[in-house]
């Protein structure tokens, strides 16, 4: 039987990789840990800055009574001078960006989640119930409802006649301005 000839591994040689390979990973940053310099390009000083105008409130009102504690994307929206304003109870408003004075006032038993969005005359609202609300921006009627598959948190996006919707469940959804008919989704 012919003697076979066993195979030593050297026990450095793998940590010796390892090592080698971590300092390669690591880049330039590592050659800091071994120079005691300072950094040749320190942050500039803070400085004082005196204020060259000031601002001062023309109007302000409470719209809603909050967000129920969620954290939703009803955020104002201004065109043409009004300022659009919803709350998660389903009221939505429309204020004279300059005076505050209420313009229109609508008050739905829907629970909204996300919007307002506006464009091409409609004012756009998501339910957490995955419903899409078309209002007409002029007076607050509405126009069309969808209902997607899953709760609406970003705000609805509209151009060129389309309606684009993000829902929760990671879906895009396209949709026709004139009646919210589903064009696609992806």
């Amino acid at each position: 039987m012919a003697p076979t000839r066993a195979r030593l591994r050297h026990p450095i040689r793998p940590l010796g990789i390892a090592l080698v390979s971590a300092l390669l990973l690591s880049g330039c940053g590592m050659l800091d840990w071994f120079t005691s310099e300072k950094d040749p390009h320190p942050p500039a000083e803070l400085r004082n800055i005196t204020p060259t105008a000031s601002l001062t409130a023309l109007w302000q009102t409470q719209v809603s009574k909050g967000t129920e504690g969620r954290q939703l994307k009803l955020v104002p929206a201004l065109e043409s001078g009004r300022l659009y304003v919803a709350d998660a109870g389903g009221q939505i408003q429309a204020l004279d960006a300059r005076s505050g004075s209420l313009l229109w006032k609508q008050a739905t038993k829907l629970r909204f989640s996300s919007g307002p969005g506006l464009g091409e005359g409609l004012l756009l609202l998501g339910t957490s119930q995955g419903e899409l609300v078309a209002l007409d921006a002029s007076d607050g009627s509405e126009r069309w409802r969808a209902l997607l598959q899953s709760e609406i948190l970003s705000v609805p996006g509209i151009r060129s006649g389309m309606v684009v919707v993000p829902t929760l469940d990671g879906s895009v959804y396209g949709l026709d301005a004139r009646d919210g008919a589903r064009r696609w989704d992806y």
